[in-house]
């Protein structure tokens, strides 16, 4: 009997085989059918199921985009902070039940509010989620966890502070603050290494609850965050895994309008008896502790250390009209997932942007699918360059379907996820990275991390002083101020930043000026001659012909009396000179009678020895020698942010791309123009071609101190 069984088990095992064999050749058969559309269309169904799972499982575990296999691997639980009672249960400090609703919907993508009372979310690669609403008081909510990656994550409660009435246990600091940025190098798979900088976007902050520091970075894309597909001899590298974090994607959008306009930031906040919602659940209780003073010295810190370029990869000025009010916002790629399937690419954006009521500074968010048919791109599509407001012809940011955008990839991590040991406590840097601005070391004289986030104060205003120093600024009264906030709290208006300095010698040729100032914007693009104009018409050239050395260019001192020559040169009495009107009529646009003292001239169109006289007090010494553009126009910028006013584009990373005009002609038919990046520069073109030509103009003012010029 029992050698019966024995056989009979063996006929079954064998049929088992069989049977399962030819299971395997028959869906093979059925793969080999399958046409190349249908083959990508299944890869797309798997990699957006990949995708939305990463976008899941990096908010709840320190799941790193380079681990291709994340799905069959276990992480221990990152989201919130342990349960002093329960190992498995996570702690997230929440301040209303509409705000533990919200990050519920920003985990799971669910669409629920504050009413609802229960919801299950489920994902076949990782398990399920059910969010059930707390009615006794001891929370807001909870969530029953069941993920096969996150073993050790059972429960999450949404709660205050005051809730778990243990707030007095927390001892957390604010090691860092808002708008603090680290760099760290990053290795990519070939071997390469770039630098990416890494902006503080939610301080660990003890009066908040806030244990962690969460950090946004918006550099260039590593490899781990680029998939690449070719086909047809053709290549599109595109981001992928860039996960899901609205929280932190709002915090930041407000972060950048607070910095760029505090007082209406903090005017917004304070609004109505409770004020409006400040970044992501913190209270406005707690607004003393980054109010518009504390925003005012992080645009100054930022300005000093080149943040706008070093991090967002964009001038400022660019982002101050993004982010004026009702305009248009800022836009971030946030799901990462990007693929094409018939030749179909769809990328995630969210735009935001000032709302009403509780959406204003920059809480209003819309969230968007983004589809384009990729047989457009005849040179296929690289995606390592991100950036805001750099959009290119061949490799466009991001895309839409008949409109090229720009868009930050937005990637976050917390503290202890950009720490090289995988530690961060409050109490020391974050491992493997080096700061590049701390508030509580380039604002605060201390290089302590263990301090209380202290209550900022408005600044001490400073009188007027009585001797200019370039860096200096001019006020509409007359006097000189160290910088801008000190004149408006002297009752008047900045116009002016004093570039030149020039002792007892003239900075004007048979004038007593002897120092210089340039006004605080620039003119719009305006052309060098009318329309109707000829280098004919205009008699002889307003300075020295053939100017073409350094020497040669800083021999011509005349710019107001060239700027007068060019504002009387008419045609028929109809037009005036445009780049010299520009600057001649600003004289018209300010209130002067305070400055009647005969110590100030009218505003004019600097000729090239002025600009020369102008970078010389900045402390660019020129003299023919090849000089570090990006450190001597680091420099510069120093001047301007120390003085809280906005460095001029020329002096930015794009400098290169702004020209601006002098009274200088170098023949008869070519005019100097001014470049930071390229100078000195001509416009050379012919005649009829140099009508047309379009620069920016700046204004410059001479002014006398100590008694005025006595020497030549």
């Amino acid at each position: 009997m029992k050698k019966t069984n024995n056989i009979f088990h063996l006929w079954l095992l064998v049929a088992l085989v069989c049977g399962l064999s030819l299971g395997v050749t028959s869906c093979k058969d059925d793969d080999d059918k399958l046409s190349e559309e249908e083959k990508e269309q299944q890869e797309l169904e798997r990699l957006e199921q990949q995708n939305n799972a990463y976008s899941v499982l990096s908010l709840l575990a320190d799941v790193s985009a380079a681990d291709d296999d994340f799905l069959s691997k276990t992480y221990e639980p990152t989201i919130g902070k342990e349960d002093d009672r329960d190992a498995n249960t996570r702690i997230v400090n929440t301040n209303t039940m509409e705000a533990a609703a919200e990050r519920f919907a920003n985990l799971a993508d669910a669409s629920i509010d504050e009413n609802t009372q229960t919801y299950t979310w489920r994902d076949d690669n990782l398990g399920t989620m059910t969010y059930t609403r707390t009615n006794d008081g001891s929370s807001w909510a909870t969530v029953d966890v069941d993920i096969k990656q996150v073993p050790h994550l059972q429960k999450i409660v949404y709660r205050s502070p005051e809730q778990a009435n243990d707030n007095s246990k927390f001892d957390g600091r604010a090691y860092y603050r808002f708008g603090d940025v680290v760099s760290r190098e990053v290795t990519n798979k070939d071997g390469s290494t770039v630098t990416e900088y890494w902006i503080c976007v939610r301080p660990a902050f003890g009066p908040e609850g806030k244990e962690d520091s969460h950090w946004a970075c918006l550099n260039v894309l590593p490899q781990a965050n680029i998939y690449e597909y070719s086909k047809d001899g053709k290549t599109w590298r595109l981001p992928t895994k860039l996960g899901t974090d609205k929280e932190n994607m709002q915090n930041f959008a407000e972060m950048l309008y607070a910095i760029l306009y505090p007082e209406e930031w903090e005017k917004n906040a304070t609004s109505g008896t409770k004020g409006l919602k400040i970044f992501y659940d913190f209270k406005a209780a707690n607004l003393k502790y980054h109010n518009q003073y504390f925003w005012k010295n992080v645009c100054k810190a930022w300005d000093a250390n080149d943040i706008w370029t070093l991090a967002l990869n964009s001038p400022k000025r660019t982002l101050k009209t993004y982010l004026t009010p009702n305009n248009f916002g800022i836009s971030m790629l946030y799901k990462g997932y990007s693929w094409m399937t018939g030749w179909n690419c769809t990328l995630y954006t969210a735009n935001y942007e000032n709302g009403t009521g509780k959406e204003l500074n920059m809480h209003k968010a819309t969230f968007i699918d983004i589809k384009r048919d990729m047989r457009d791109f005849e040179q296929g599509l690289d995606f390592t360059m991100t950036g805001y407001n750099i959009p290119s012809s061949k490799y466009p940011v991001f895309f839409a379907q008949s409109e090229v955008y720009s868009a930050w990839a937005f990637r976050v991590l917390k503290g202890k996820q950009l720490s090289s040991t995988g530690k961060c406590d409050k109490y020391t840097n974050i491992p493997g990275t080096k700061e590049v601005y701390r508030y509580y070391h380039d604002v605060l004289p201390t290089t302590e991390l263990l301090t209380e986030p202290e209550i900022t104060e408005a600044p001490v205003s400073y009188p007027p002083i009585e001797e200019p120093m370039v860096g200096c600024l001019i006020g509409a009264d007359g006097k000189f101020y160290i910088d801008k906030e000190s004149a408006e709290d002297n009752g008047t208006e900045a116009i002016a930043i004093v570039c030149a300095l020039n002792g007892k010698k003239r900075v004007e040729k048979d004038e007593a000026w002897n120092g210089l100032a340039m006004a605080l914007e620039p003119t719009k693009l305006v052309k060098w001659v009318a329309y109707d104009y000829s280098w004919a018409e205009l008699h002889e050239p307003c300075t020295t012909p053939a100017v073409n050395s350094i020497a040669e260019m800083s021999g011509p001192l005349n710019g107001i009396a060239a700027t007068k020559k060019l504002y009387g040169c008419v045609v028929d009495h109809a037009h005036n000179h445009p780049a010299a009107t520009e600057c001649y009529r600003l004289s018209t646009k300010l209130n002067y009678e305070a400055m009647a003292t005969g110590n100030f001239s009218d505003w004019f169109l600097p000729s090239s020895g002025q600009w020369v006289l102008a970078y010389k007090g900045f402390g660019y010494d020129w003299t023919g020698q090849a000089y570090d553009m990006t450190s001597e126009a680091a420099k510069i910028r120093s001047i301007f942010s120390a003085a809280g006013v906005d460095v001029p584009d020329m002096f930015s990373s794009l400098g290169y791309r702004d020209y601006y005009w002098t009274t200088t002609q170098n023949n008869e038919g070519s005019v100097l123009m001014f470049s930071f990046y390229y100078w000195p520069c001509y416009d050379t073109s012919d005649d009829a071609d140099l009508v047309f030509g379009m620069a920016k103009a700046i204004p410059f003012m001479a002014f006398k101190y100590n008694g005025g010029a006595t020497e030549d």
